[in-house]
């Protein structure tokens, strides 16, 4: 069942966003999604599996100034290691093409990191209908 974030999703949501790579902890998870919550442009969608917390996608609504309307960036995307290739991230992206096609976005957009950890995401991505047309880059501010 693909349903909104809850505050009680929080110990799983964090170490979901542990698994995807990006060390962090309750207390800093906390003030994110405290940060986010209320935010009409940001969504977090969870799966859940047998009450279990199996996956998220952390979203946004945005604008371009290349292209008329908005878009949908997926933000953040990880599926419990224990539930990979189960479904459960294709139901991920299907509940954000509905948000998406509900506020009129134009497309999806996300990044995947280079890093052989995310050779299974780079081969997931293609067979649901993205396509490779950039490359990221990232740059620190001290």
């Amino acid at each position: 069942m693909i349903r909104g974030y809850r505050e009680e999703d929080l110990n799983a949501v964090t170490g979901l966003t542990n698994q995807l790579g990006y060390p962090t902890t309750v207390d800093e998870m906390q003030q994110r999604m405290l940060r986010l919550s209320g935010k009409e442009d940001y969504r977090t969608v969870v799966a859940a599996v047998n009450g279990e917390v199996a996956g998220y996608a952390g979203l946004i609504k945005g604008f371009c100034w290349e292209k008329n309307g908005c878009f949908v960036r997926i933000q953040a995307l990880v599926v419990n290691s224990n539930y990979r290739q189960t479904g459960i991230g294709k139901k991920l992206i299907a509940s954000t093409e509905q948000w998406a096609k509900a506020i009129h976005a134009k497309a999806l957009i996300l990044n995947c990191g280079i890093n052989p950890e995310r050779e299974g995401a780079r081969l997931f991505y293609p067979k649901i209908g993205f396509e490779a047309t950039s490359k990221g880059y990232y740059r620190t501010i001290d």
